[in-house]
């Protein structure tokens, strides 16, 4: 589990997509771009909570969060602005499973 509090200091970058690192790199499976399954919980200090679910590709050491409604893989990622503008009080749960 990944529990992430963003607080006055805390930076998001210039738009590019956000990545949140892992403890130890996933698997390298032949033929699999996908090799982990979790969701996200957002709590958006000024309006409430949204969520989706996690991308983990092949061989990596991170997550990126999907933000699409209908969960197409890899058509929109979350940003500095996307699914919302972060800030002071947002917070980030995170849950998945991947092999090593």
């Amino acid at each position: 589990m990944i529990k992430v509090y963003f607080g006055s200091s805390s930076t998001f970058g210039s738009g590019g997509v956000l990545r949140f690192g892992l403890p130890f790199t996933a698997a390298t499976i032949s033929g699999m771009a996908q090799v982990g399954s979790g969701s996200y919980i957002i709590n958006d200090s000024g309006t409430g909570t949204t969520g989706g679910t996690i991308e983990l590709g092949s061989g990596l050491a991170y997550i990126t969060l999907n933000c699409n409604p209908a969960g197409t893989v890899g058509t929109t990622l979350a940003t500095n602005a996307v699914p919302l503008t972060w800030a002071n009080g947002d917070s980030l749960t995170v849950e998945c499973l991947y092999e090593v």
